[in-house]
């Protein structure tokens, strides 16, 4: 995987600020640092109108100023709004640098802190609203930037969903779960004995599917033993404050799908209470990325009025493979594939197999 020796650790770091929103603050240090950049801000807005503004590095007094008098002088957030979920686009692509180097917000707020190169991404998080993820640097952003950002982008959503999931449940009363059978995720409980228990319809129907998880004597097992181990390892060093400091990740294959499952397994500090009236003091975040794809897929075929067998490719397109592996799955010939991707080109207004992909597999 591109630039997997960069991410590894900041991948563990997002989810401990997932589960743990204190942690932002060293996870966003720790990005910064990745990408050599001055520093790394995330900002936006929580679905209690709360605000999130991470900015480690920036003197509070120019965060004050920011607030006060600058955010509505800085152009590329506002430009960052047309820009797809998921991609890293550097300051060029955002705004006309030249007129932007002769700006107030430029030469009193940027060049005193040494941003004089940045890149943003829009980050899709839940209830409607978004996080920004800007980096200053004080040279030319490399494509090697760009590619470390848009591969921590999933589990940066991932990791603010958990944030609002905590929030809204306050990690304590977690019998309003019901609430997140209208999600794409499906919600685990596990008691202090290790029983594990569905916490909405999805969970339910997961480990009510041929190859979905199994709920076994009360455990939650994988398809995979090798999978089961890991799981039932993060689970027991969660309980336990082992492994990472707030909870782990994994992925989870599939046997009737080439796209695995990703578990995220959160501690609850405060402790919960499942549907039976049992503690619980870790949640399994479970999400399935067919379920996206499939919601996906309906959304672009009423919005662009796409055909069945159009529709058809798109799936293929998620699930890998180049256009021949594609025309072979579906069992037609490669003149339709190609066909059929053109008229998708032409009613989305993409013009790239790798945007269609970035665009099936945004987390919502």
């Amino acid at each position: 995987m591109l630039y997997a020796a960069n991410t590894t650790g900041l991948i563990d770091d997002i989810y401990e600020a997932g589960a743990d929103p204190a942690n932002w603050l060293s996870t966003m240090r720790k990005i910064g640092d990745a990408v050599h950049g001055v520093d790394a801000v995330l900002g936006g807005m929580t679905m209690g109108h709360v605000p999130l503004f991470v900015a480690p590095r920036t003197d509070p007094h120019m965060v004050r100023l920011y607030a006060e008098h600058y955010h509505e002088r800085n152009p590329m957030p506002l430009a960052l709004q047309k820009q797809m979920h998921g991609r890293a686009v550097v300051d060029a692509d955002l705004a006309d640098l030249r007129q932007f180097h002769r700006s107030e917000f430029y030469n009193d707020w940027c060049l005193p802190q040494g941003h004089l190169a940045g890149v943003g991404m829009k980050i899709r998080t839940t209830g409607g609203w978004e996080a920004i993820l800007m980096i200053s640097s004080r040279r030319e952003i490399e494509a090697e930037t760009l590619g470390i950002l848009e591969q921590l982008a999933p589990h940066l959503t991932r990791a603010l969903r958990i944030n609002q999931i905590l929030r809204e449940n306050h990690a304590r009363t977690l019998g309003v779960f019901s609430a997140l059978d209208q999600t794409d995720r499906a919600v685990f409980l596990v008691s202090a004995n290790q029983t594990c228990e569905p916490a909405n319809e999805l969970a339910q129907a997961m480990v009510s599917a041929p190859d979905g998880l199994i709920l076994r004597n009360g455990r939650l097992q994988c398809p995979s033993q090798g999978d089961t181990n890991a799981l039932q390892r993060a689970i027991f060093q969660c309980s336990r404050g082992q492994g990472a400091k707030t909870g782990a990740s994994l992925s989870v294959a599939r046997q009737g799908s080439p796209l695995p499952l990703q578990i995220f397994v959160v501690p609850l500090p405060a402790g919960g209470v499942t549907s039976e009236g049992r503690r619980c003091d870790i949640m399994l975040v479970v999400t399935d990325p067919e379920i996206t794809i499939a919601r996906k897929i309906g959304q672009l075929r009423q919005q662009y009025g796409l055909t069945p067998a159009e529709a058809e490719v798109l799936r293929e397109l998620a699930f890998g493979g180049d256009r021949e592996e594609i025309a072979r799955r579906l069992g037609i010939s490669l003149a339709t594939v190609r066909t059929q991707l053109t008229s998708i080109f032409d009613k989305s207004g993409l013009r790239r197999q790798t945007d269609i992909v970035r665009l099936l597999m945004a987390p919502h």
